[in-house]
């Protein structure tokens, strides 16, 4: 769980209640942690999402997908549920562009 500054991003409140809740369904299928503020920031490039508060849900060390912001609570169950049977994939990067560079010309 990424809860960013829950001042700035007053959505992390609710869902530090709603993670709990969560856990009680998925409970025997995942386990849930709090990312360490210091840490946010550097993982939130490796796991490539833009919005906060995030879900990361991970295999292990294997990436299987993000819920980011408030949902609804159909939406968790289904998109959770969705995510904890996905074959792991890449994580999503934030789109820094990669760009060829030459040199000088010799025409």
């Amino acid at each position: 769980f990424f809860t960013e500054d829950p001042d700035r991003y007053p959505e992390s409140n609710d869902v530090a209640v709603i993670l709990p809740e969560l856990m009680k369904v998925f409970g025997d299928r995942c386990a849930a942690a709090v990312v360490h503020r210091d840490a946010e920031k550097p993982l939130q490039k490796r796991f490539g999402f833009n919005a906060w508060p995030a879900l990361v849900v991970m295999r292990g060390e294997d990436y299987l997908g993000v819920i980011t912001r408030v949902q609804d609570w159909g939406d968790y169950l289904s998109e959770l549920d969705r995510l904890l049977a996905a074959e792991p994939t890449r994580p999503p990067t934030i789109g820094i562009p990669v760009v060829e560079e030459r040199g000088p010309s010799c025409h």
